[in-house]
């Protein structure tokens, strides 16, 4: 079963989402934990099984940490190409997913969105450069099923750097984030309060949060 495939290398761990893609593959992705020789790890994974439920790719990532949820991955989503769109947030000195690093990493707690094409390749990763520590993070993201669009959900997004190089900023606010394909924005809402933006990623998308 997934669930078996899933428990078997974790000490510890927690499914935050999961996807059926138009080929009836299947993901699932969230955060672990494992006990590392007397040392405690602390990560995200994402995983893609076939129909019959055999593993395709996986995708990992740790950092050594006493906080259970410093580096997860929140959020999937997978358009019509079956590439797959992650958030989620990491806390590591040397964030990197297969050949490509985020920009400028730090220590503290940063808040990611990355592209993985069907073969299990990282395209792209847009990370925050906060300096200080704090709880930050992308929470969702959906596709809108008529359009395209892209919508990230997220929290105290300070400083983030998009591919194209641009740096936006928005401190202790809770925003949606609309970008392209290539990891561009292209338009932001953003609120105090995060119910609505909540109810606003659901209407733009058509879509209830969580897997799907």
């Amino acid at each position: 079963t997934l669930e078996g495939e899933f428990y078997t290398n974790y000490a510890q761990a927690q499914t935050n989402d999961y996807h059926i893609d138009n080929m009836n593959n299947s993901y699932l992705a969230g955060t672990y934990h494992m006990n590392n020789n007397g040392g405690n790890s602390y990560g995200m994974f994402l995983k893609k099984f076939a129909p019959s439920g055999s593993l395709l790719w996986e995708e990992t990532q740790y950092s050594i940490s006493s906080n259970y949820h410093c580096s997860s991955i929140n959020g999937i989503e997978v358009d019509s190409d079956r590439n797959v769109y992650i958030a989620g947030n990491y806390k590591t000195n040397n964030f990197q997913m297969d050949n490509i690093s985020a920009s400028n990493v730090g220590s503290d707690i940063q808040a990611f969105i990355a592209k993985i094409n069907e073969n299990g390749e990282t395209q792209w990763i847009i990370n925050t450069e906060a300096p200080f520590d704090y709880e930050k993070g992308f929470s969702d993201v959906k596709i809108d099923p008529l359009t395209g669009k892209i919508y990230v959900a997220g929290y105290k997004l300070t400083d983030i750097r998009f591919t194209d190089g641009s740096l936006i900023n928005f401190p202790n606010e809770f925003a949606i984030l609309e970008i392209n394909s290539s990891g561009n924005l292209i338009n932001t809402f953003t609120s105090w309060n995060p119910y609505p933006l909540n109810q606003g990623l659901i209407a733009a998308t058509g879509l209830n949060q969580g897997g799907g």
